[in-house]
């Protein structure tokens, strides 16, 4: 008999491997990886530019790795950074290219979430996300009281 343990964990797994292989297939013609594609949309999002903490907060990657995958974005001539006079808040910008690279990745990723949710109800898809956002809530609090119990700050 399965779990709801095993039923929740396989499935949240499985989307997120089915996720990272399409971003895989679909962006290997643009030669992106999983955390340029992540930099590039929510750049794309943005008129104003992004600093390295907000895109950190907004892919979930640690400021250490997403300072190399922009450094990467910046030899491809994807992203550039904008002026400012503190040097840590310095925003990062599409450049040319990488505004005509981040329209096709947002239309790319909404095909994607179009096709994954095919045949799921507005209103069922409204109450799967409340849901989900809750557990994820849930799960967070749970972290932080095993931190706080630790000592720790669990991430």
């Amino acid at each position: 008999m399965e779990s709801r343990y095993d039923k929740f964990t396989s499935l949240i797994l499985n989307i997120n491997r089915s996720i990272q292989k399409i971003k895989a297939f679909e962006m290997s013609a643009f030669n992106l990886k999983g955390k340029e594609v992540q930099c590039v949309y929510h750049l794309s999002l943005s008129k104003s530019g992004l600093s390295l903490t907000e895109l950190c907060a907004l892919c979930y990657e640690d400021k250490g790795a997403l300072s190399r995958t922009l450094v990467d974005l910046e030899k491809k001539g994807i992203v550039k950074k904008g002026e400012s006079v503190l040097k840590y808040k310095c925003p990062y910008l599409l450049t040319e290219r990488g505004r005509a690279l981040g329209e096709k990745v947002c239309s790319l990723t909404q095909e994607m979430v179009n096709r994954g949710s095919a045949g799921i109800k507005e209103s069922e898809r409204e109450k799967f996300y409340k849901n989900l956002a809750l557990v994820n809530e849930n799960l967070q609090n749970i972290c932080k009281l095993y931190g706080e119990k630790n000592g720790k700050d669990i991430d």
